[in-house]
């Protein structure tokens, strides 16, 4: 029987780091990346840079500064997406954004909090606020991909449908998850590192890697290191 636990099968085309949820813990990050790349390799991170956190604003520049660097592939999570849906039509999408955490990322943008039920002008002068603090952001969220992959190895933000090819999944599956994505292994030998789903420690299991940590309230961010046959974790602080 094969076991899906063994980290033998893992086998990336080259080694490559994976972050998880950073949600506006932009000190950690700041750590993280120090340590991490002067190693030269691939770091992906999982998404969900945003609220929740102290300073959703650091964290954001931070990672556009990085742009560039092909060293850095950042994927979109689902609060990257509200966030987008938020500066497209802020009017609807208001409400949900200040839901899942908002409120923070704008705090740490200096842009006055919105109140529990806003008028709908106020949406649209908030939504433009933050698009005059950060000019690019709409453009630089929509260059966020879904997925990196590396052999038989992808990273995607929350999970996929175990029983579909990869290619063949809506995009909007990868930053949401799918309902079977945690306790339902995949049958082709794909292995898939994910945050989204809060683990109190790094979580391999049935050919997955959990990577959310909490960072926001645990203080930890987690990291893994992917190569063949081997998954290395290392935490900050």
């Amino acid at each position: 029987m094969t076991d899906l636990n063994d980290t033998s099968t893992l086998a990336p085309d080259t080694p490559f780091w994976a972050i998880g949820d950073v949600h506006g813990r932009d000190d950690l990050l700041e750590a993280l990346l120090t340590r991490l790349m002067p190693e030269g390799q691939p770091i992906v991170l999982v998404g969900d840079y945003i609220n929740k956190g102290p300073d959703s604003a650091g964290t954001l520049r931070r990672l556009m500064a990085l742009a560039d660097n092909e060293q850095i592939i950042t994927l979109r999570g689902n609060h990257e997406e509200l966030l987008l849906r938020f500066l497209r039509r802020p009017r609807r999408f208001a409400r949900a954004f200040l839901r899942f955490g908002g409120r923070k990322t704008l705090a740490s943008f200096g842009i006055a909090e919105l109140p529990e039920h806003p008028a709908l002008y106020q949406c649209t002068q908030t939504r433009n606020a933050l698009l005059e603090a950060m000019p690019k952001l709409g453009q630089w969220l929509h260059s966020c991909p879904y997925v990196w992959q590396s052999g038989n190895v992808s990273v995607v933000h929350a999970g996929a449908d175990p029983d579909v090819a990869l290619d063949d999944q809506p995009p909007i599956t990868f930053p949401w998850g799918h309902p079977n994505s945690l306790t339902k292994p995949r049958k082709d030998g794909l292995w898939v590192v994910h945050g989204h789903t809060p683990v109190q420690e790094v979580e391999i299991t049935q050919r997955r890697i959990a990577l959310d940590t909490q960072a926001h309230h645990t203080g930890v961010l987690s990291a893994v290191k992917i190569s063949s046959g081997k998954a290395e974790v290392l935490q900050l602080p």
